[in-house]
């Protein structure tokens, strides 16, 4: 028994250690756009998919079990239009570097979420095309069923074109978590990670502190796995 608690604690550190790496990491590079200087990492993304967060793209906060359990964290108030104007500049930016080509904008939130978005684009307050963007209508409450109902467009070329997965910095290690317990949804799908941060150090070092300790509640209960799916950097 005594081994087995070792070897349990072992591997809880290594999980520690290798989630707060990757943070690091994503922290690092957060922000970035393509330019000619990165053409070759970011060569090929058919698709960026936009992982949702806090509130809806019109409203900062909303009545949704999320939002309740960590609404009172100022720094989780209004991530998911963080996440989506990131993702329009990183798109729009795209399209202008050749040999670069346009990218499908992903998005698979919460009925609100996903209703907020397209009157966002109906009403011009988020100024992408509706042709570009491609909503999954599947009944979203938790982000594990994000990655559970994920799909991919039509138009995506699994053997030709790279998938990007945005979000938080300090979630981004769950969802690739996420991704490697339930594979079948991105098999054979090459993942480019993009990152935003949060505007104070102190609030990046406390979502790190939560969502660790989330994962390490998912991979317990066999939700989650234990290294990430592979990614390239």
């Amino acid at each position: 028994m005594f081994q087995a608690d070792q070897r349990a604690q072992r591997e809880i550190s290594r999980v520690k250690s290798m989630f707060l790496d990757e943070v690091k990491f994503f922290q690092a590079r957060a922000g970035e756009l393509p330019s000619h200087e990165n053409q070759e990492k970011y060569k090929d993304i058919g698709a960026l998919w936009v992982v949702s967060g806090g509130g809806t793209y019109l409203s900062a906060l909303v009545d949704s079990p999320s939002d309740r359990s960590y609404g009172k964290y100022p720094w989780y108030i209004g991530q998911d239009k963080v996440r989506l104007d990131y993702a329009k500049r990183w798109l729009d930016a795209y399209s202008l570097q050749p040999p670069f080509a346009k990218a499908t904008l992903i998005y698979n939130g919460t009925k609100e979420q996903n209703r907020d978005l397209l009157r966002a684009i109906s009403d011009g307050k988020f100024d992408f095309a509706r042709s570009s963007v491609y909503i999954s209508q599947a009944n979203i409450t938790r982000t594990i069923e994000q990655i559970k109902n994920f799909s991919l467009p039509d138009s995506f070329d699994i053997k030709g074109e790279k998938l990007a997965v945005l979000s938080h910095s300090a979630h981004l290690p769950r969802i690739l978590r996420f991704m490697n317990k339930f594979p079948n949804r991105f098999k054979g799908v090459k993942i480019v990670p993009l990152s935003v941060n949060l505007d104070q150090k102190s609030s990046e070092n406390q979502m790190a502190e939560l969502e660790l300790n989330n994962l390490l509640g998912y991979i317990e209960r066999g939700e989650a796995s234990a290294e990430p799916y592979p990614y390239r950097n």
